[in-house]
């Protein structure tokens, strides 16, 4: 029983085959004009791929610190727990 679930799981497990494989083009047909054609699209895109996108060149903010004015009372800033009196 055990050697056949085996047999049967190496089976199974080669059932991830996609479709048939296809020879690449042979590029020794190819006129000149129709390869600088190809390389002409491949350099477009390439300098397409080059210009960063605008998250990733940010504009620059030269103050960081803008002025905030009158802060409010804040009510949850309390001092340390060690430096409060306890009372007696």
């Amino acid at each position: 029983m055990k050697p056949a679930l085996v047999l049967l799981l190496l089976l199974l497990s080669a059932c991830g085959h996609k479709g048939a494989l296809v020879r690449a083009t042979d590029d020794s047909k190819l006129t000149n004009a129709q390869v600088r054609a190809m390389k002409k699209e491949e350099g477009a895109a390439t300098m397409k791929a080059l210009i960063p996108p605008a998250q990733a060149a940010p504009k620059r903010v030269d103050d960081g610190a803008v002025p905030s004015g009158v802060r409010q009372d804040d009510p949850f800033n309390l001092p340390p727990a060690d430096t409060v009196e306890k009372p007696r």
